[in-house]
């Protein structure tokens, strides 16, 4: 169950909730607004160059989360993009120093458009040729 949270002071409130495989989801219902926006992000930005794997570091080059970000819209059959496009939706995606984001707008076909942020994030495609 969500945990509520009112802001009287704004006749708002939110909802927030963590899952189990850590994402945090926060819900602002606005009714009276035309458009949803929703976003995505991950605790991975420019600051992060060395990971932990198989009990060692491993050094990761500068500028990595930036191009993942870009590689993520990459799809083997299609763009990201254009799906966002096919359902009225804007999207956009940047990267901080500790995290990297993806959104989008739209006024109609919220759930296809959070389908597809979705598939977006999780399913990655890299294509070894295009890489080269």
């Amino acid at each position: 169950m969500m945990n509520k949270i009112n802001y009287e002071q704004f006749n708002e409130c939110v909802y927030q909730e963590t899952l189990s495989n850590g994402l945090k989801v926060i819900i602002n219902p606005k009714p009276d607004f035309n458009s949803t926006y929703a976003s995505l992000s991950v605790d991975f930005g420019s600051i992060n160059t060395v990971i932990s794997k198989n009990q060692g570091i491993k050094h990761l080059p500068t500028g990595i989360a930036h191009f993942i970000e870009h590689k993520l819209f990459d799809k083997k059959n299609y763009d990201s993009s254009d799906r966002f496009a096919k359902y009225g939706a804007e999207n956009n995606a940047f990267t901080s120093f500790n995290q990297t984001s993806y959104l989008f707008s739209a006024t109609t076909d919220f759930d296809d458009n959070f389908k597809t942020l979705l598939d977006l994030v999780e399913n990655p495609y890299f294509d070894e040729q295009k890489n080269n």
